[in-house]
């Protein structure tokens, strides 16, 4: 019987390949698993541009970028007279390049948030703008690490960045 010897080398070979195509498998099957908020990292971040319709005052808002998602942990969350929600998102290091010195000075380093129309308005002006609105979100608690996806604006009034309005805001488990 003819009896074929496999070099050593080889064997290493195969017993590495081996082990990086198990580690492949494992990746592709956890990758399939996925949370939401974890495929919301996976994909382009999608805006709902109606949501303008629902903004006072558009203009002075200059808009850096109409749809963008970015990471971080809620710090503050208050109701303001406008109907909004003025949620600081501490960001998450990749995403600090955000913000700028109004930031730093008035929002303690924090981006700004704002959910539009999703309480009583009692500021006058923005009564019409929120008139008809029907896109409520759940915010989610101080210190929930989320992503949140909306339009990043310039707010030319205060002079921070902001992402304004917000689209969605998904806990991250």
């Amino acid at each position: 019987m003819f009896r074929f010897k496999i070099p050593v080398f080889a064997r290493v070979i195969f017993l590495v390949g081996g082990f990086l195509l198990v580690l492949l498998l494992f990746m592709l099957w956890r990758g399939g698993r996925l949370s939401t908020s974890s495929k919301l990292r996976e994909v382009n971040p999608v805006c709902d541009a109606t949501l303008w319709n629902h903004v006072y005052h558009p203009s002075r808002l200059e808009v850096k970028d109409p749809c963008i998602r970015v990471t971080g942990v809620i710090q503050k969350i208050r109701v303001e007279k406008d109907g909004d929600y003025h949620v600081e998102l501490r960001l998450d290091p990749a995403y600090r390049h955000l913000l700028n010195d109004a930031n730093s000075k008035n929002q303690r380093g924090n981006l700004v948030v704002e959910p539009i129309c999703q309480r009583k308005v009692t500021q006058e002006n923005a009564k019409e703008a929120c008139r008809g609105f029907n896109k409520f979100m759940k915010i989610p608690p101080v210190g929930t690490r989320v992503t949140v996806e909306g339009s990043y604006v310039l707010d030319t009034h205060h002079g921070w960045m902001e992402i304004h309005p917000a689209t969605r805001i998904v806990p991250i488990p």
